[in-house]
């Protein structure tokens, strides 16, 4: 049995196509069908996971960048971020005029005139079925394992850094927002937490990723591949490299590892 652990954005899913491709989902199915476990690893939270991403029919989810685990519909590992440091956060974005989100295991909470984030989701194939514009910000607080926010330049994302030194920030790809979370979680550490569960070998472990947070999920499995369109530090720590998430670069390497195989 291998398992399998796939990035979303970039890897899975390209905003210009807007929709994860139908050849995609059968291979991910053909993996299966061959006793393996397909798991997605990402930095979204459940919250974020669009229908069309759930519906594919996952065996687990990787999620927040390893803050929540989940298998067969469970969710077997959460961690949080401790009240009072996001609060601190929450404060020096107001003062700042930032705007930011805040992610639970099942909801998001936005402002309805963080307009900027609000586009920004909608181009990423998040489900925003589970986003809440009203809430209890102190009731929140006590249950986010993630925060994202615009940083406007890097400046503010270097203040920001220095600032909270105890929680790994970091700007995502090709845009001006950045992910804050703990600093003791990350996807190589969540799928050594699976893999241990399971009781399948590194050496049986494979994933697909193409950005600066997959690094540590590379770093990891006995099989790294990377995306054709993957940053250059992906493609150095990659076992191979294959066709660009537009081309199906996944669905065409998992045809090559499983069809015609018992």
């Amino acid at each position: 049995m291998k398992v399998l652990f796939f990035d979303i954005d970039g890897t899975l899913f390209d905003s210009s196509i807007g929709h994860i491709t139908p050849r995609t989902i059968e291979a991910i199915h053909l993996a299966q069908s061959k006793n393996n476990l397909c798991f997605i690893c990402s930095g979204r939270p459940y919250s974020f996971i669009a229908d069309n991403v759930k519906e594919i029919g996952f065996d687990g989810y990787i999620l927040a960048n390893g803050a929540n685990i989940q298998y067969k519909n469970k969710s077997i590992s959460v961690k949080y971020l401790p009240y009072h440091h996001i609060k601190q956060i929450i404060d020096l974005a107001e003062k700042k005029h930032l705007e930011y989100i805040l992610l639970s295991q099942s909801h998001a909470y936005l402002k309805d005139h963080f307009h900027y984030l609000h586009q920004f989701y909608q181009s990423c194939n998040v489900n925003a079925d589970q986003f809440r514009s009203e809430y209890d910000l102190d009731e929140v607080l006590h249950r986010i394992i993630k925060v994202e926010l615009h940083f406007i330049n890097d400046q503010i994302l270097k203040e920001f850094d220095e600032l909270f030194k105890d929680f790994f920030v970091l700007p995502q790809d090709n845009s001006k927002v950045a992910e804050i979370s703990l600093p003791d979680i990350s996807k190589g550490s969540a799928i050594l937490n699976v893999l241990t569960a399971l009781n399948i070998p590194l050496e049986e472990s494979y994933c697909f990723g193409d950005a600066l947070n997959d690094m540590t999920m590379f770093e990891t499995v006995g099989h790294p591949i990377a995306m054709g369109n993957a940053i250059d530090d992906i493609k150095e720590k990659a076992e191979k490299i294959i066709d660009t998430c537009i081309n199906d670069g996944v669905a065409k390497e998992l045809e090559k590892m499983f069809k015609n195989r018992v």
